[in-house]
């Protein structure tokens, strides 16, 4: 009767606002099943003292009303008790099958009284007419049962029969009215079973935030929040190659903004996928003394303490000292120049 698994993603179902457990509507339904029992069953008693005995009252034999009644009274003493214990998911689900064999029981006791009510009125108003004559070749009412049954019973003339008839109705309206209740009392226990699923199982709401590096986060973090990093510079909610969407399911309800969540860090783009990204773990390049930013590395040395006059220009150039003259070569044994 009832597709949990169907009805928990469905906003229209038991997980919407149409179909609540209330403790105080079920208790209510189960003190009406079970009045409804009870006086169907006395009933039945009525009717098998008065009239089980006659030929005429087959369907009061099978006595509907008495077996169905108790499958009736035990549901409403389920209802009551799961109303008094709301929060009790296993009461709710014995109500809910005890619920199902109800409804089967309850149509089972008007379709019967409904059969008896055409049946037994019918044949007690044939039963009254009296034994057959068998010499009436007109009289198709004749057996052997019946003269058996004038002799049982010598008052066969002061038989009731509205009395019958009014017992039958009696039982089928008893039985309509406790098919509705049990109707509705599986309907909201059924509701009740698939709350459970509905607090459980259903996603939360996906919600997008767009970030650039180096920027504070100034949306507050809920659960279901898909963080999309963003080149800098970049129009936004343009993709990019190597864009990372990071979902962040547990992130804590009530945090303050731009308060990152215990193990959760934004995406990194991959290396190579844009020019000029920082790499995960890398620290971007120190100046080196004296030189601007954005310049190239001179490869020839600097004097200390001099600067460039312009960025990327070569320095000035150390000019050699002066060749110093040497006298001529000497001959010592000579004495003599060479």
């Amino acid at each position: 009767m009832c597709s949990v698994k169907a009805m928990c993603y469905s906003e229209g179902g038991c997980c919407g606002n149409s179909c609540k457990y209330k403790g105080t509507c079920i208790r209510n339904l189960g003190w009406t099943l079970i009045v409804l029992g009870v006086v169907g069953f006395i009933l039945a008693v009525i009717a098998d003292g008065v009239y089980a005995g006659y030929p005429f009252a087959v369907v009061h034999h099978i006595s509907a009303p008495i077996w169905g009644g108790v499958f009736i009274i035990i549901a409403g003493g389920l209802a009551v008790c799961g109303g008094n214990n709301p929060d009790n998911a296993c009461q709710r689900i014995a109500l809910l099958i005890m619920s199902i064999f109800g409804i089967i029981f309850a149509m089972t006791i008007w379709i019967m009284a409904s059969v008896g009510l055409a049946n037994d009125g019918n044949q007690c108003e044939w039963f009254k007419l009296g034994p057959c004559d068998k010499n009436d070749p007109y009289n198709y009412n004749c057996g052997w049962w019946y003269d058996y049954w004038y002799d049982l019973y010598p008052n066969w003339r002061s038989i009731d029969c509205g009395g019958i008839k009014a017992l039958h109705a009696l039982q089928l309206l008893l039985g309509l009215t406790e098919t509705v209740v049990m109707f509705i009392v599986s309907i909201r226990t059924c509701c009740g079973t698939c709350r459970n699923c509905c607090d459980s199982t259903q996603q939360p709401p996906t919600h997008a935030i767009v970030y650039q590096p180096g920027q504070p986060l100034q949306q507050q973090m809920h659960s279901g929040v898909i963080i999309m990093q963003t080149v800098p510079g970049a129009p936004p909610g343009q993709p990019y190659a190597g864009q990372q969407l990071v979902y962040n399911p547990q992130a804590q309800p009530g945090a303050y903004p731009g308060q990152p969540q215990p193990g959760v860090y934004p995406a990194q783009p991959q290396p190579g996928a844009y020019p000029g990204q920082p790499q995960p773990g890398a620290y971007p390049a120190q100046s080196q003394p004296g030189v601007y930013p954005g310049s190239q590395p001179s490869p020839y040395p600097t004097q200390a303490g001099a600067y460039p006059t312009q960025a990327g220009s070569y320095p000035t150039q150390i000019a050699p000292p002066p060749a110093v003259s040497q006298p001529p070569a000497y001959n010592v044994v000579t004495d003599q120049k060479v």
